[in-house]
């Protein structure tokens, strides 16, 4: 049977005249498309691109509690050294507690690098060991257990090359090209900094704690500005 058959059956059938009745079909086809389209509209290369980062920034969000070293560390946040020939008695309470031995020197000014007794600070503090000559940087890059860069968790120990030595701090998040860092001794401060990927040399967790959590995206412009050069 013929579509103008069809047609005239149609038309025929409702009582309307054949024009009306193919006013009304084409009136019909024309919202079915237009549902159609609005119920799936064409992806563009741009919004395809920006709905897998939507998927990998869900995958990637924090879904454990922040670990107890961490959240000693976050208490910490704001405190700062001394300026001149002063020293911070909170800082240097922490030096005087871990020991001589614990950091490998005779720890008597802020001014000297903190950024290991702060993290050595933190551990010790939830009863977790050290690393040996805590006060240095470097010396972190052997503690514990190693973790993959790309699969860090909130409360991972980085350690970072920087011009002159190193620096050492807590994983809190990332973005594409730099660590969201809580350290000591950024800025002359305890506080937040986004460190460059690449300058990263280890990812360390601690020897018998099971590791927990994934990796956690952050904004690039989140109020963190990019440290160069921790001191």
């Amino acid at each position: 049977m013929s579509a103008m058959t069809i047609a005239g059956i149609g038309y025929g059938l409702i009582g309307i005249g054949k024009s009306q009745f193919m006013a009304a079909a084409r009136g019909g086809l024309d919202s079915f498309f237009t549902g159609m389209a609005r119920a799936a509209p064409i992806e563009t290369d741009a919004q395809a691109i920006d709905r897998l980062k939507d998927d990998l920034d869900k995958e990637c969000d924090m879904t454990t509690a922040d670990p107890a070293w961490l959240k000693a560390a976050r208490a910490k946040l704001g405190t700062r050294e001394a300026p001149g020939p002063a020293n911070n008695p909170t800082i240097m309470g922490w030096a005087k507690r871990l020991g001589t031995k614990a950091l490998g020197i005779a720890y008597n000014a802020d001014s000297v690098p903190w950024c290991g007794v702060f993290v050595a600070a933190c551990m010790q503090e939830v009863g977790l060991p050290t690393a040996p000559i805590a006060v240095r940087a470097s010396a972190w890059a052997k503690y514990g257990d190693p973790l993959a860069f790309h699969r860090p968790a909130p409360g991972a120990i980085l350690v970072f090359q920087r011009p002159g030595g190193g620096h050492v701090g807590f994983y809190v998040g990332e973005d594409d090209t730099a660590y969201h860092v809580l350290g000591g001794n950024q800025s002359d401060n305890v506080t937040m900094a986004r460190i460059e990927k690449t300058r990263c040399v280890a990812a360390r967790w601690p020897t018998g704690v099971p590791f927990a959590g994934k990796p956690v995206r952050m904004a690039a412009r989140a109020g963190v500005p990019l440290s160069r050069n921790e001191a």
